[in-house]
């Protein structure tokens, strides 16, 4: 579903390749969902498609199914407004940067004020939105954003620690809190870090030992592949595989180190 809407922000980055007609009929179809999620909403009409499921999984995302057309409308609102601004070259919201805080707000404003039980669903789609989008649009002040997170980081620390809410139990990302100071409190948190990563904050400008390229390498497969391990072996085995096929992947670095350097001499 994102492929055309991925062609349309690369031709806008390097400025090559012809418009995707694709791009056009997803951005409709995105319009279209998203109408017909929010007349939906407004009349509270229901769509739970999970409620005639009766194993643990169904009952699990039943309480989700009830929410099902909110979590729509704001997965697919977010997807037409980009794809409408990039149709439109609304030069306005593109060339000024603007874009990027406009589709954050869009995001986190309604998990702290219209609470939805697993809502992380909508914003992890449209976090992926974000960073899409800000790839090819920087977002308005980022070069601020990351010299001020390298220079004051331990005042970033901070700020997160107290943001945080260690006596609360529970993930709060699926089950919001129940008032909206401590729902702030766990959105700033997450809204902060995904400002700062996408505006370059957390780049390493020097790695004298070459740590970085194949420990990102290494957090990449333990992103995609935790939780099913989690699944299969359980706690702890799960952590030991896990963090112990670092090993491999250093050493199929250093592989790659040596005989680039045979080839070399």
């Amino acid at each position: 579903v994102s492929i055309p809407l991925s062609h349309e922000l690369r031709r806008e980055a390097f400025s090559t390749g012809s418009r995707c007609n694709a791009h056009t009929i997803t951005t409709c179809m995105f319009g279209a969902v998203a109408v017909v999620a929010n007349f939906c909403v407004v009349f509270d009409i229901p769509i739970n498609l999970f409620e005639p499921l009766h194993s643990d999984w169904g009952k699990y995302y039943r309480e989700f199914g009830k929410h099902l057309p909110l979590f729509v409308a704001e997965f697919t609102g977010g997807w037409f407004l980009v794809s409408l601004a990039c149709i439109m070259r609304s030069r306005c919201v593109l060339d000024t940067g603007l874009l990027g805080w406009v589709l954050l707000a869009y995001i986190f404003v309604p998990t702290v004020f219209a609470p939805m039980h697993q809502r992380c669903y909508a914003v992890w789609g449209n976090l992926y939105l974000f960073a899409m989008v800000t790839q090819t649009w920087k977002m308005k002040g980022s070069d601020a954003i990351a010299r001020c997170t390298r220079t004051y980081w331990p005042l970033l620390f901070m700020l997160l620690c107290l943001l945080a809410m260690p006596d609360m139990t529970g993930r709060c990302d699926m089950f919001p809190p129940g008032h909206a100071w401590e729902r702030f409190r766990h959105s700033a948190g997450q809204c902060l870090l995904a400002v700062i990563f996408v505006a370059g904050g957390f780049k390493i400008e020097e790695d004298p030992h070459g740590v970085t390229h194949w420990l990102g390498w290494w957090s990449l497969f333990a992103y995609i592949s935790h939780v099913a391990c989690f699944r299969i072996l359980g706690s702890p085995y799960a952590a030991i595989l896990i963090f112990g096929l670092m090993v491999p992947f250093y050493a199929q670095h250093r592989l790659k180190k040596c005989r680039r350097a045979v080839s070399t001499n």
